[in-house]
Parts: structure tokens; C-alpha cells; sequence
């Protein structure tokens, strides 16, 4: 693997994305000042970045084939198989499952809170969030709308720890699942009538094809049979 050449494709990602800017001597870059908001560890916006600590071979990986993904609008990727992905790992171990759904309620904090500025969830009643990890999304939601339900689904050790942590759970049901499983957990089927809004936040990216593709059927099924 050309170590250089992944550094230099992902500059240029960083740069194109406003993230980063090229200093007046083309060897150096910055942070923007956007950039800065997010990085301050001190500030309320500040994304926790431990997560490539994990994932850094495949995101390399990724950022190695960026330009024929841009082109052709394939992601390609070397490690393609169900194996090698981060999740089954987490699976495995629970003291690393929690770490990495702490890590993602950081990152995603801030991403939420713009999510709820620009949308109107006011005429919603129930929400599930598959995947939710620590419920974040369903937290900001419901103290914003507090007439909507949150359903919170996630693999059971996630959702016993974000139980166990001192907020509040009004109006937001934590249930444990797998989200590949063929059947809903029963606390999501007894209010699947009841479901009219449904999300999947950081989850589709990140699975082989036909989990994506059996993920998107499984939740079209359920928001039919409303």
C-alpha cells in the first residue's frame, strides 16, 4: 500500500471539503476555522476522533480508492467481505462495544442538533431509530417534540448501558435487537402501527450490499404495513 499517496488523496478530500486549507507553502495545510470548532476538546461542538484509532487500515483503504469511487460512483474498497467489518468486532467485545458507541454519541452530537434545526418533526407521533447506540438522536427529538414516542433499537449491551446513564428517559423506550434479525423485537412490533417515522443514521454506509439492501426492504415492509 503507497502510504503517500493516501495521505495526499485524503488532503485533497479534507481541502475539498472545506476542512482543511492549503497553506501559501503547498507542503502545509490548516484547519479551517469551521474545522477548529470541532476539534477544541473543550468546546460543547468538539467530535471525538478516537474511532480511527479502530477503523484506520480500512479507512485508508478507502481514501487509496477515493478517486475511482467519486468517478464511477462505486465504493470499492479492498476488504469487502461481512468479516472484516468494524461492527462484528465490537460484537465481540463489550468494553470495546461501549467505547466505540461513546465515541459515536460525541461525533454524531453535533450533526443532530443541525438535523433538528432545519426539519419539522412536529407532525410525527412515533419514532424508531434503528441503530440509535446511546439515543441521541430520539433524546433531542423527543425534548423538542414531546408528544412523539422514540423507539431506540440497538444490540443489547448498548442499550443496557445507555439505560444506566443519568438523563432522562421520558418518552424514549429503549429496545434491544439486532437490526439483521428477521423479525422486529417485540416491543417495536406491539407499536408498528403506530411507527410513522424511521431512522437510520451512520448505519447503511457501512454493511456489504445485500445487508444494506435487506436492511432498506425490512424497514419498507414495516412503514407499508402502517
Amino acid at each position: 500500500m503507497d502510504k503517500s499517496k493516501i495521505s495526499l488523496t485524503m488532503l485533497s478530500y479534507l481541502v475539498y471539503l472545506r476542512l482543511l486549507k492549503q497553506c501559501s507553502n503547498f507542503n502545509r495545510y490548516e484547519c479551517t476555522n469551521v474545522t477548529r470548532t470541532y476539534l477544541v476538546s473543550s468546546c460543547p461542538n468538539y467530535v471525538d476522533l478516537r474511532i480511527g484509532v479502530w477503523d484506520h487500515y480500512r479507512l485508508y483503504t478507502f481514501f487509496l480508492r477515493l478517486n475511482e469511487t467519486l468517478r464511477y460512483g462505486i465504493r470499492t474498497s479492498k476488504e469487502s467481505n461481512e468479516e472484516s467489518c468494524l461492527w462484528t468486532i465490537f460484537k465481540q467485545k463489550h468494553a470495546a462495544m461501549i467505547y466505540f458507541a461513546q465515541i459515536m454519541s460525541s461525533f454524531k452530537h453535533r450533526t443532530i442538533n443541525e438535523l433538528c434545526d432545519h426539519v419539522d418533526f412536529s407532525s410525527y407521533s412515533t419514532l424508531l431509530d434503528i441503530g440509535d447506540s446511546l439515543g441521541d438522536l430520539s433524546q433531542t427529538i423527543v425534548k423538542r417534540y414531546p408528544h412523539i414516542i422514540a423507539l431506540s433499537l440497538d444490540l443489547p449491551e448498548v442499550t443496557c448501558y445507555a439505560l444506566s446513564l443519568t438523563i432522562d428517559h421520558s418518552n424514549v423506550q429503549y429496545v434491544a435487537g439486532d437490526f439483521f434479525d428477521e423479525k422486529w423485537p417485540n416491543e417495536i412490533i406491539e407499536k408498528i402501527s403506530m411507527i410513522d417515522l424511521v431512522s437510520l443514521k451512520y448505519i447503511i454506509h457501512d454493511w456489504p450490499y445485500n445487508r444494506r439492501k435487506f436492511l432498506i426492504e425490512k424497514v419498507y415492509k414495516l412503514l407499508i404495513s402502517v
